[in-house]
């Protein structure tokens, strides 16, 4: 196993059970966002990583894309560093939640490009939470273009009125990322739900999504705040 971790060093690591490693390595186990995070914390490896480990050579890896820039958080207070200290600090990862073209369905999660510890005297409003760079004014005023957002990772489905962020995982949307506030749940006669995306900005029209599978849409965090 990468890092030089057996199987066991990992799952006491990341408090996963061994088993589950095991299906991990071997490509058997659904990835969820959070396992994901979780396991490429224990390794300290990139999440795509992870991916890389339990994808065939036929599958199209993401394309890379130009480096985040982290001046305008740093300009805010929080401290930036590229890998995770191993001090126990409260260091938050930070997502890139920009669309990236070639990600093959179903495997569309947020790239880390580095962590953050909050300014002084700040804590946490919640746990597992990740910062992410919201690029677009549909929901302005509350969330303005290019504001950094605090996030919560433990999403459970899809709520009335809550502000998430979505991957839209078809070829049509390649794998972006979106938020949106859940403005009404329908279900479908012939199975499924359709969900109603809409702004808070009045200029942008609402979104209609039919939702049958996983792969349709996929919670990837709830909106906490923004960092200010």
């Amino acid at each position: 196993m990468a890092a030089g971790l057996t199987q066991e060093d990992l799952a006491g690591r990341i408090g996963m059970a061994v088993t589950n490693i095991h299906r991990i390595e071997a490509g058997t186990q659904n990835l969820t966002l959070r396992t994901v995070v979780r396991v490429a914390v224990g390794l300290q490896v990139d999440p795509l990583d992870v991916f890389a480990a339990n994808t065939t050579n036929d599958e199209p890896m993401p394309q890379r894309k130009p480096p985040l820039r982290l001046k305008q958080l740093e300009s805010l207070g929080w401290v930036v560093q590229s890998r995770l200290a191993q001090d126990g600090s409260t260091a938050v990862p930070i997502f890139d939640l920009r669309a990236k073209a070639g990600v093959p369905a179903g495997l569309s999660v947020p790239e880390i490009v580095g962590y953050a510890t909050p300014p002084p005297g700040w804590r946490l409003p919640t746990q597992h939470v990740f910062i992410g760079k919201i690029v677009g004014k549909s929901m302005e005023p509350a969330v303005p273009d290019g504001a950094w957002c605090l996030f919560r990772q433990a999403v459970l489905g899809l709520q009335l009125r809550a502000v998430v962020v979505l991957a839209l995982d078809t070829a049509a949307d390649a794998s972006s990322y979106i938020l949106k506030q859940i403005g009404a749940l329908e279900l479908l006669a012939e199975g499924g739900i359709r969900v109603r995306l809409d702004s808070t900005n009045a200029a942008v029209p609402a979104i209609w999504r039919d939702i049958r599978d996983e792969s349709d849409l996929h919670v990837v965090g709830e909106f906490v705040e923004v960092l200010k």
